[in-house]
């Protein structure tokens, strides 16, 4: 009896030993943690490409006729803060005589989008201006849809559209040429480049 009691005891030792040793040695097991999800904001950076087009309908897929909201909002993500903004004003104004009796007009430099009454509807965006007259300002770039812009050649507008109307053109002796890529897709060509592009309701002089 006394050798199965001690037998018993030996065996309880070597076994707690075992376990000890296993449990000071035995590999951690690794834990492997989820990715926190991240958001990246993309600025964009003045002069440079972005999204925005020039069409014949609208301008970087918002059509004439859209809010005041609609617009700002998009184009203050695509360009930042506009440079100037008229706020509603008297439609005969340096901009020349534009439909009903107020317009708003914002900028973001050598770009402006025209707010007015036509026949789009009240306060609704009808006219955007893209022009080259102030060389010293920076320029957000944007194109046509075949990649026409300020200063693209004369030669290049006329391979990119065979089809294009472009016509002599005199502003206080200055020579110019217009020209019409459609009915409301046009432009100004000045030494032999493009010098302004403008679709929608034109303001006259």
């Amino acid at each position: 009896m006394k050798n199965n009691t001690f037998l018993t005891l030996i065996l309880t030792i070597i076994i707690a030993i075992g376990v000890y040793v296993y449990m000071e040695n035995r590999v951690p097991p690794i834990i492997v943690e989820e990715p926190t999800a991240t958001t990246t904001v993309q600025t964009p950076t003045p002069g440079g490409k972005i999204s925005l087009q020039l069409e014949s309908d609208g301008l970087g897929g918002l059509k004439f006729g859209a809010t005041e909201e609609d617009v700002l909002s998009t184009f203050n993500r695509a360009l930042g803060s506009s440079t100037k903004d008229t706020g509603w004003t008297n439609s005969f104004s340096m901009y020349g005589t534009c439909p009903g009796t107020q317009i708003r007009v914002v900028e973001w430099n050598r770009l402006r989008v025209f707010f007015g009454d036509t026949k789009f509807g009240m306060k609704k965006f009808f006219q955007y201006e893209y022009t080259d007259r102030d060389a010293a300002k920076a320029i957000p770039l944007i194109t046509t849809a075949k990649g026409v812009t300020l200063n693209t050649t004369k030669a290049e507008l006329q391979r990119l559209y065979p089809a294009i109307k472009i016509t002599p053109w005199t502003e206080n002796y200055a020579q110019y040429e217009r020209f019409s890529i459609d009915d409301s897709l046009q432009g100004t060509l000045k030494g032999g480049k493009v010098f302004w592009i403008n679709a929608g309701v034109q303001c006259g002089e």
